[in-house]
């Protein structure tokens, strides 16, 4: 998640809404298409702000309790709407990799 951080995170700060990450990359590899569309408006919000605070980085630059400031929400909600938001989209990522790996591709 670095990587769209660094590539993305400025170009979406107050757009949240309008989100669409449509490849995930792996170096020089095969590409992922993410449906954002599969998570809610509050899981895009809470997604993008932690990447625009650095939530993400190595190390952490923001914790959930600022997170939890910052969206003016409670922090279990903050780490269910994370946890929620991942599953989704490692989800997705992971079918795909496993429909590739069916169909003997790398694309």
């Amino acid at each position: 998640m670095a990587f769209i951080r660094q590539d993305v995170s400025g170009g979406v700060r107050g757009v949240c809404d309008a989100l669409s990450v449509r490849e995930v990359r792996t170096g020089n590899g095969p590409t992922t298409t993410v449906r954002t569309g599969e998570l809610t408006k509050k899981q895009r919000e809470t997604l993008v702000r932690t990447i625009d605070t650095g939530y993400y980085d190595t190390p952490r630059q923001a914790a959930l309790n600022e997170l939890r400031d910052d969206l003016d929400i409670s922090e279990s909600a903050v780490s269910q709407r994370l946890r929620k938001a991942e599953s989704t989209i490692v989800t997705q990522v992971s079918d795909e990799l496993a429909r590739e790996d069916a169909d003997g591709s790398d694309a």
